[in-house]
């Protein structure tokens, strides 16, 4: 089927007049309904979308080859999450198809698709898919900088924090596609992956910063960067990614984590002016009241002046994977006067407890990291020994998921004050508490309007 789609294609075109739209768009639609399982043409026609309800029975995790993909039962939704990609490649112009370079110094990079099950508020799962280049065959004259900055998570609930007390309005908008969003600064050419073919002798040169470019990244928010201080933000110099407007008696701050934008604004026209001018470098794929934003859950109600943040689909979600749903729920995420130690190691790690040791602690530290600072402690006793945990390491652990089966919806709440911002802080620090090596243990939490903001 590839070859007969090849030769029709190759057969009206000149290739040396071929654009990406014009031969790989029908290709790539023969070759997603060209699988192991010999999907039938009408299979994408009545699959469910990109957008499904997974059972406990369906797969938990995407998958890792091409080989694997086109062999599991869910190709269809697959195949349509990777045109819904191809498509956005298109639309913003990423590459052209040229002759391969004839300078031999010049490496041509490979590409690969990598897949991802993105779970959205309502229990249902996205099916992602995404082309990516080879960045780690990059050679060191082909970028510069790399690094990309991340809004922290005391940024955001500080955010939220001020939003209450000043009755600020809460948005939140997704970047579509952000970092193809910006060009490319160097001149990069890639062939392309399983799936996808180009007749021979060419490849494509990007014009975009493709995902998997170690510039991508540093590229996307230097464009980010410019087009908010264009329009009036200044930027914090204790957090870049972190941005204030004001206009008149009016204030807006702006947070980007990545491609996740939050707003807090005085004016909702404001925030209108700023969203239309905005949208003149970036697509916006998302654009609403904030209530679901990186895994947590916001509760906000801007009259009463209170707003609360949780994680409770999140955990659940945790319970099902390693599956302690029904579990005992423990009073407590530690037990008291407990220590662990590194006596307890064994000599040789098993190999798949430490992998599930990691992938737990992993995902509690995201719940610790945001919205539960009661665990934090514990997590981050239990995160020393993540290259070899022993039996008491793995029960703490498993200790810390029973006392959140009891504590799921727990979260953090912010109300607004008579008084103003009233900003508080705590430290605390034991005396050589450590039993490994006897370093002392200190720790911090900062409270504003009621509710936790930094620890």
């Amino acid at each position: 089927r590839l070859r007969k789609a090849y030769r029709a294609v190759k057969s009206k075109v000149s290739p040396s007049r071929l654009t990406c739209s014009d031969f790989i768009t029908p290709l790539l639609m023969c070759c997603m309904c060209t699988t192991a399982n010999d999907l039938a043409l009408n299979a994408s026609r009545t699959s469910p979308g990109p957008d499904v309800r997974l059972q406990s029975s369906d797969y938990k995790m995407a998958p890792k080859t091409w080989k694997e993909r086109c062999a599991r039962s869910d190709s269809a939704q697959w195949s349509e999450a990777e045109l819904i990609e191809w498509n956005t490649l298109l639309n913003h112009d990423v590459f052209e198809i040229v002759d391969k370079p004839r300078n031999s110094d010049i490496k041509i990079l490979r590409s690969k698709w990598t897949w991802a099950l993105k779970p959205n508020p309502d229990g249902s799962v996205k099916y992602k898919a995404r082309l990516c280049a080879r960045g780690d065959l990059q050679t060191p004259d082909t970028y510069s900088e790399t690094f990309l900055p991340t809004s922290r998570a005391a940024v955001f609930r500080n955010l939220c924090a001020l939003a209450c007390q000043e009755r600020h309005f809460l948005r939140q908008l997704d970047v579509q596609a952000a970092f193809i969003a910006a060009d490319i600064d160097q001149e990069l050419y890639m062939c392309l992956p399983e799936g996808l073919e180009l007749p021979p002798g060419k490849c494509v040169r990007l014009k975009k910063s493709l995902y998997g470019t170690r510039q991508a990244g540093f590229l996307y928010h230097d464009k980010l960067k410019t087009k908010m201080l264009d329009y009036g933000f200044t930027i914090c110099d204790e957090d870049g990614t972190l941005f204030r407007l004001d206009r008149g008696n009016e204030r807006m701050y702006a947070s980007f984590y990545v491609d996740d934008g939050l707003i807090s604004t005085s004016s909702m026209d404001l925030y209108y002016d700023f969203l239309a001018d905005f949208q003149s470098e970036f697509t916006i794929s998302k654009e609403s009241e904030l209530t679901y934003y990186l895994g947590v859950e916001i509760d906000y109600d801007r009259e009463r002046g209170t707003l609360k943040m949780s994680q409770g689909n999140y955990l659940r979600s945790l319970f099902k994977r390693f599956n302690m749903t029904d579990s005992k729920p423990a009073l407590s995420p530690t037990i008291p006067g407990e220590y662990l130690t590194g006596d307890d190691c064994p000599d040789k790690p098993d190999r798949v407890q430490t992998h599930y040791y990691q992938q737990v602690i992993g995902a509690l530290l995201y719940a610790s990291c945001y919205t539960r600072p009661d665990i934090a402690y514990a997590v981050n006793q239990c995160a020393r020994f993540l290259a070899c945990p022993g039996d008491s390491h793995i029960a703490a652990a498993k200790r810390i998921l029973r006392y959140m089966v009891g504590t799921a919806d727990y979260g953090i709440r912010y109300t607004r004050s008579d008084d103003g911002h009233t900003l508080c802080g705590y430290v605390d620090a034991d005396h050589a508490g450590n039993p490994d090596g006897r370093i002392s243990v200190s720790g911090h939490i900062h409270f504003n309007n009621g509710g936790p903001v930094s620890w």
